[in-house]
């Protein structure tokens, strides 16, 4: 670069600058009008834009995921269409936005579940990443704990529209039948498993007090074929069993079981951004608009 080309450049950069900073001095008043307004209104716009969220925690119980997904999706639906009635009926008397249902995810508490849910994640995991294996649908689905998401504009959810809404979801006829046979099955299994309990109980005794008495003749033929510890183990599985089945019976007395609920979360939004937003909006504009009238 010659000498001339850098006095050029540095004439064009000067000129520039000096042209920038007249025309900021000239404009200066209307600029910090136009920035003043822009934070006024997108203050008082911020509150119009809010968004609270409330979120139940639930658990489908006797294979009603779908059924759960479904409801949700129909009450969705209802929304989009601003179905009043029926939305006043469930006990969403406030206006809703959105309605929406996610699993909540736990696939560890999933695979120590059963066996068959380790199974399950291991086939799935054998031709892909084991985190989006845990986040596809097939698997998320049957996670125990499912969010029910419901957005509002205003702070008006309480806890006489949870019921209802839960009383909506849980007077399904086919499925209260299901769950009546299969806590009659539940509770069948407990007893039976006591008295087997209590029968392998009997037989530890006796043994116990024939070697303590040296006089079971059965001694060697328990230590040979470890009879004992087959007992034992299956004592230790059916006590496993019956806290298991109790503890479902607990957790399973409806089709779908609340299990918490938090109400009118306001929702991290970028509305609070509209303070900065409208500034730069109105300053665009204005600059735009004097650069056309330029030309």
């Amino acid at each position: 670069m010659t000498s001339n080309q850098e006095i050029d450049l540095f004439k064009i950069i000067n000129k520039t600058f000096t042209s920038f900073f007249r025309f900021i001095k000239d404009n200066l008043l209307m600029m910090f009008f136009l920035t003043i307004i822009g934070a006024i209104l997108g203050y008082f716009v911020s509150p119009v834009l809010k968004k609270y969220e409330s979120r139940i925690l639930v658990s489908p119980n006797y294979g009603t995921v779908d059924y759960l997904y479904n409801e949700i999706d129909l009450i969705n639906s209802k929304i989009k269409d601003k179905d009043t009635v029926f939305l006043n009926s469930i006990g969403l008397t406030s206006p809703i936005s959105k309605i929406s249902i996610e699993p909540v995810n736990s696939v560890y508490q999933f695979v120590q579940e059963s066996e068959k849910n380790y199974d399950l994640i291991k086939l799935f995991a054998e031709d892909g990443d084991i985190n989006k294996v845990a986040d596809d649908e097939k698997t998320s689905k049957n996670y125990r704990v499912h969010q029910i998401n419901i957005i509002t504009k205003k702070q008006t959810l309480n806890e006489s529209n949870i019921d209802k809404l839960m009383h909506f979801l849980n007077e399904n006829k086919h499925y209260n039948e299901v769950k009546k046979v299969l806590i009659k099955n539940n509770e069948a299994r407990i007893i039976s498993n006591g008295k087997t309990i209590e029968q392998i109980n009997s037989v530890l005794a006796k043994f116990n007090t024939d070697v303590t008495d040296n006089k079971s003749p059965n001694l060697v033929y328990f230590n040979d074929n470890n009879q004992l510890n087959d007992l034992i183990n299956t004592k230790n599985n059916l006590i496993k069993e019956n806290e298991s089945l109790i503890l479902e019976k607990i957790n399973s007395t409806n089709i779908i079981k609340k299990t918490s609920h938090f109400l009118n979360i306001q929702e991290e939004s970028k509305t609070k951004l509209l303070v900065i937003v409208f500034p730069f909006l109105f300053l665009s504009i204005f600059l735009i608009i004097k650069m056309i009238l330029k030309k």
